[in-house]
């Protein structure tokens, strides 16, 4: 076996929200709301800055001997416990002004939160010293949260295949959370493990899929963001939100991809966003990872200019290069790009990058290349609250999942939506869609594939800690291979517990 276990590693995250004294639409934009706080007086006339909304830190009766405070008995909540270096002052919201702050610092912070009678008050952290200590500050709540799902299902089609076999099976999964922040850093953390036990598949009966993933971002000075994330999982089954992925049943694969990215603001409307990535895929087939086995190595910069508070238009420019572990496919890719970020409303984003894609082959991959059109896209809108739809697209040139090929054109689009009927109602769908072009190499002739999913679910929640879940999933794989066709059904009912 090529990649016989993996273990699940704990993992944290950071991520860091903007200073708060800004309108809901500059409060998108990182570089408007670090300017305008840490580099220049805010305008009188600028509106009411809303309160910002806090999440619990911890529910329940985890971990009891770190609390700071007793819990609220009538929220089981546990309540905001202030700093020594805070103070509160009511304030009037048409002159609030944000504390200058030194660039050599640790950075001053000012608050504008609304109380719950009413009330307009600053908490504001008094400038301090890099050598002042902030103190635990959430770190020591530990606020993790855990779910524990068990389903019973029907999968109509367990080997993908044209020739159907179906079979019952078991679903057993367990997913963590965790986050928690101090004034300059927040953390996040998720892991998941999912068994599935069938009761009548040929060959191996058990499908076993984990991973985690982890966000940092720090924020050196006011001008300096710096941001990481560490994701790896293990899956059994073609997932069609993978680019460069299969669509066709190859067996397990190990995806695994690190980022770094570096924010930087040089004046009021423009800034920088530079990064790199990598990433690889392995497949424990022996015919699948001499095919597809990969590292890719890609660095990007983006040149950002605030056209307006909810318009930032972007410049990018991208160099990537794969590499092969056996396959000779070694490529390097050049980006050039435009496009923009838009905050249309306080409910409503989108993003858009569209340019041309130059590809060359090296030496040892027969040479040659050819260039592409490139774009991706991508809206969220929340509708209610709790409720709220997303919708991407992507079309370019990604690597090849056929042996005889050396890429193929994709375009790839769904959208997904979660609505919540009533506080003990919710319901979510997904759909999916993969479009693959693969040019004709000698005597074998172009064909494409298309791939598709739908999912459905709805959930019923009891109580706070247990709820009941039905789920559907459509499959379909309709490729110029015709032998290669499947389409499967999956339904489950089960439940879940959370605490």
């Amino acid at each position: 076996m090529r990649l016989s276990s993996i273990c699940l590693l704990t993992v944290v995250g950071f991520s860091l929200s903007a200073i708060p004294h800004i309108t809901s639409a500059q409060q998108e934009d990182p570089y408007r709301t670090i300017y305008l706080n840490d580099l220049t007086e805010t305008p009188a006339s600028q509106p009411t800055p809303q309160p910002r909304t806090e999440q619990p830190l911890l529910r329940g009766d985890l971990f009891p001997a770190l609390r700071l405070t007793p819990p609220d008995p009538q929220t089981d909540v546990e309540p905001s416990v202030p700093t020594t270096t805070q103070r509160r002052t009511s304030v009037n919201a048409s002159t609030a002004q944000p504390l200058p702050a030194s660039r050599d610092q640790a950075p001053t912070d000012a608050q504008i939160r609304q109380e719950p009678d009413g009330e307009l008050v600053s908490t504001a952290v008094v400038g301090t010293s890099e050598d002042e200590d902030f103190g635990p500050g959430r770190f020591a709540d530990i606020p993790f949260s855990f779910n524990v799902t068990l389903r019973e299902g029907y999968d109509d089609n367990v080997l993908l295949s044209r020739n159907r076999i179906g079979s019952w099976f078991t679903e057993f999964g367990i997913d963590t959370f965790y986050e928690a922040s101090d004034p300059r850093f927040s953390l996040e953390l998720g892991a998941f493990v999912d068994l599935i036990w069938f009761y009548n598949r040929p060959g191996n009966d058990l499908d076993w899929n984990s991973g985690f993933d982890v966000d940092a971002s720090y924020r050196v000075t006011p001008r300096l963001t710096l941001t990481g994330n560490v994701s790896l999982a293990f899956r059994q089954e073609p997932d069609l939100t993978l680019v460069g992925g299969n669509s066709r049943d190859v067996g397990s694969y190990l995806t695994t991809n690190a980022s770094l990215v570096a924010d930087y603001v040089w004046t009021e409307r423009f800034s920088t966003r530079s990064s790199y990535s990598f990433s690889s895929i392995n497949y424990e087939t022996q015919a699948a990872a001499n095919q597809q086995d990969r590292i890719t190595n890609t660095i990007a910069n983006e040149f950002r200019y605030l056209v307006q508070p909810t318009i930032t238009a972007v410049l990018e420019y991208r160099f990537s290069y794969i590499t092969y572990f056996t396959a000779l496919r070694d490529n390097y890719n050049n980006f050039i790009l435009a496009g923009g970020d838009f905050q249309i409303a306080s409910r409503l984003g989108a993003t858009f990058r569209g340019g041309v894609e130059i590809r060359e082959y090296t030496s040892s991959a027969g040479g040659g290349g050819e260039v592409s059109p490139y774009f991706q896209s991508s809206v969220t809108y929340e509708y209610l609250p709790e409720s709220a739809v997303t919708w991407t697209l992507r079309y370019g040139l990604e690597e090849s999942d056929v042996f005889n090929r050396r890429n193929r054109e994709t375009l790839r689009t769904g959208f997904a939506v979660d609505h919540a009927f009533t506080p003990r109602i919710s319901a979510a769908l997904g759909f999916y869609y993969v479009h693959d072009d693969y040019a004709s190499v000698g005597t074998s002739q172009a064909f494409t594939d298309n791939s598709f999913d739908v999912t459905t679910a709805v959930r019923y929640s009891i109580n706070r800690n247990w709820a009941v879940e039905a789920t559907y999933i459509h499959t379909e794989f309709l490729s110029g291979l015709s032998i290669q066709n499947y389409a499967r059904n999956r339904v489950s009912l089960g439940g879940v517990f959370s605490f």
